[in-house]
């Protein structure tokens, strides 16, 4: 859609940069995608089949028979810059945290216990999740070879940077999520983000 349409779009308040680099200019559409929500039912006898054949040793019970879940996706904005050079661009977006609901009565502790035991898991990987105390409002990113965690705005981000010159921001304000990525160093990846809230 247009870019100047997008605020209108979206459950939340759209931030604009106020400052851009040099040589980069926002394309005429934005992409907006609505939010969403999708509801599945557990088959405990085939999940937990599927669990004994991968070695699992924790399995569902049978009380999640036929529970209905909801993932509620969330609307998603993004606008990409490209640069006058045709070459080097960045994108930024903003969404809210993606929820999983469960029915009523479902013990979640147990149903999580049951996913880390999987063994498909990594253990380094099995023990960093089980290390997270708040692991019900905890978003889980994966880590960057060169990650850095820095303050936007008095929120915590986590800077990365892949091959390149490829950069990645991305933090949480309320209940709104904030990306970065692109062609962009580190001050100038910074340097957007802050200018989301300084004022026009």
């Amino acid at each position: 859609i247009p870019l100047d349409e997008m605020a209108a779009k979206v459950p939340f308040e759209f931030k604009q940069p106020a400052v851009i680099p040099d040589g980069f200019m926002p394309e005429q559409l934005a992409s907006v995608i609505s939010e969403g929500k999708s509801e599945f039912q557990f088959n405990v006898e085939k999940v937990n089949s599927l669990l004994k054949s991968l070695g699992s040793s924790t399995l569902l019970p049978a009380s999640l028979d036929g529970k209905a879940f909801s993932v509620t996706t969330p609307a998603i904005a993004q606008v990409k810059y490209v640069h006058q050079d045709g070459k080097k661009s960045f994108s930024y977006s903003q969404f809210e945290s993606p929820e999983i609901i469960a029915p009523s009565g479902v013990d979640a502790s147990a149903l999580r216990t049951a996913l880390l035991d999987l063994p498909i898991l990594p253990d380094n990987l099995r023990t960093q999740l089980a290390s997270i105390e708040d692991w019900q409002h905890t978003m889980v990113l994966p880590s960057a070879q060169e990650s850095e965690e820095i303050e936007i705005n008095g929120n915590k981000a986590i800077f990365s940077k892949g091959a390149g010159d490829y950069t990645t921001l991305i933090w949480i304000d309320g209940d709104v999520i904030y990306q970065m990525s692109g062609n962009l160093d580190r001050d100038n990846i910074l340097q957007i983000a802050n200018s989301l809230y300084q004022s026009n």
